[in-house]
């Protein structure tokens, strides 16, 4: 089967991605945990023993009587545990739930209410739901148990099954459920060689458990396709630092492909110890969930000889945009739309109508996309309402220049009035955070002494660093019109942030609010 065909009726993630691996090439590293402790992986998994793992582990879950369909909260940090749980859910039929080990009480007991899991399977250590459940709970020796039970068999599921749910990042208000069907797989096929351009060779590092929900297309999922090993820094304080010392893990792990946030690559920039010598292995970047700004792109570039390729990745549908080994880097852009898939730029009123070439518009997927989730978890009226026509609104804005490359504009409701004009505080703050002796920023509309209401700047400093108001306001100058320079400045300690890291404005605007 290629990516090109017709999505096939019957399909199932796991017996795609595992099982053909553990047919063709059993004895290839499929995963790799280090633990910090030693030079060497704490723990490593074959296609073969993975596969063996996960159909025992499905088998056992069935066997509890958990029915196709039902909700299997995992709250794992980056250990073994997570993908044969995740795998053997997808394998029966089951439904996982990934989340963030970082993730608020708040948010977590949310997705657990709202998911209403069947089983929770807990690693001893990350945080659980404070609210009582339903749900039975699976800690470390019952995950062990269930993997001891006899051989399963991959279950027949249709390729618009439920596959699995993830929540997303509740920058905007409360963490909304998405749910995919198995034929999300089939949908990111496309992306393995354009944008990832993978191959058994590769070893992918990534986070993992600081965002599950985003990491596990890119960093499990779509590595196992192509027979990559994916490795996993299993410790939080080694994740925690996994910006800083990003070419010592490099060495660590041998990575060829690092998939992190663009903060994360600005950090590490900043540190001074990245260089093309200090990771020899690495032949690429990969940037996901938030803005790559054109000074970064460039500057990983200079010092490091590769590339940082973008993807446009959204909890709904599998980044349909991306720049990669076919497309090559133009900084500013994401990339181009993905070959096959259908993309728009539309007006943003109520219609139909494709804006033209450096005309800003709201981006739109075609329904048909197999990519494309099946909808929002018990919300039928905000799915309705994300449909326009044949398109999914994704509510971002942008543009498409005269090469065919799109540009993010930014969220179509982050916009604000300022002066009788919109602003974009996305625009502004990746200006902002290019300037000297800033680590963080965030903009917002706020109390500005004798002007009424004007945009604020909420600035964390580069340690050592003091906020020079005056200073930023003259490099500003040139880079933004008046009525988009902030006309107040804060500097905080820290900003708000969701589990994957990403700025909270929800959580902003609620702590600003007078």
């Amino acid at each position: 089967m290629e990516p090109t065909d017709e999505t096939p009726e019957r399909f199932n993630i796991a017996a795609y991605a595992l099982g053909r691996m553990a047919a063709s090439k059993p004895d290839n590293v499929a995963l790799m945990v280090f633990d910090g402790t030693t030079h060497e992986p704490s723990d490593v998994w074959t296609y073969a023993s993975l596969e063996d793992a996960v159909l025992r582990t499905r088998n056992g879950l069935q066997s509890l009587g958990i029915k196709m369909g039902d909700r299997v909260l995992l709250r794992m940090g980056n250990s073994v545990w997570f993908p044969i749980m995740y795998f053997a859910c997808l394998a029966g039929g089951f439904v996982p739930v990934a989340t963030s080990d970082r993730i608020s009480q708040r948010d977590l007991d949310h997705i657990a209410n709202d998911c209403k899991p069947v089983i929770i399977a807990h690693d001893g250590a990350t945080s659980l739901p404070s609210e009582q459940t339903d749900a039975k709970i699976f800690g470390p020796d019952d995950l062990h148990f269930l993997s001891q039970s006899p051989l399963g068999l991959y279950a027949r599921t249709f390729s618009y099954d439920p596959a699995y749910l993830i929540y997303t990042d509740g920058t905007s208000g409360p963490p909304r459920g998405v749910l995919h069907a198995h034929r999300a797989l089939w949908g990111r096929l496309r992306h393995h060689k354009s944008w990832l351009g993978l191959t058994q060779k590769d070893r992918m590092l990534h986070t993992g458990a600081d965002n599950w929900a985003r990491s596990i297309g890119y960093g499990l999922m779509d590595p196992m396709c192509c027979g990559a090993a994916v490795v996993l820094l299993s410790p939080p304080d080694l994740r925690g630092v996994f910006d800083k010392a990003l070419p010592l893990l490099v060495e660590l792990s041998g990575a060829t492909i690092v998939v992190a946030m663009p903060g994360q690559y600005n950090t590490a920039l900043k540190s001074g110890s990245v260089t093309e010598a200090a990771m020899p292995t690495l032949t690429r970047a990969i940037s996901t969930g938030a803005i790559l700004p054109a000074h970064i792109v460039e500057e990983w570039q200079a010092v490091t000889g590769h590339p940082i390729y973008d993807g446009y990745e959204l909890a709904e549908i599998a980044c349909p945009v991306f720049s990669g080994p076919d497309c090559p880097v133009k900084p500013g852009k994401i990339g181009k739309p993905a070959p096959g898939s259908k993309l728009a730029i539309l007006a943003p009123d109520a219609g139909l109508k494709n804006v033209g070439v450096n005309q800003i518009g709201v981006i739109a997927t075609h329904r048909s996309d197999p990519a494309l989730m099946l909808g929002y978890w018990n919300d039928a009226e905000t799915t309705k309402a994300s449909v326009r026509g044949a398109w999914f609104m994704t509510g971002d804005l942008g543009l498409r220049d005269q090469d065919g490359y799109i540009q993010y504009e930014g969220r179509l409701d982050y916009l604000v009035n300022v002066e009788g004009y919109r602003a974009n505080p996305e625009e502004i703050e990746t200006i902002i955070l290019a300037l000297p002796d800033i680590k963080e920023v965030a903009v917002a509309e706020g109390l500005v002494p004798g002007r009424g209401t004007g945009l604020v700047a909420y600035v964390v400093p580069q340690r050592g660093a003091k906020l020079a108001p005056n200073e930023l306001n003259r490099n500003l100058v040139p880079l933004l019109v008046d009525y988009k320079r902030p006309k107040k400045w804060v500097e905080v300690d820290g900003l708000p942030k969701t589990a994957s890291g990403k700025l909270a404005r929800f959580a902003l605007a609620q702590a600003i609010a007078p």
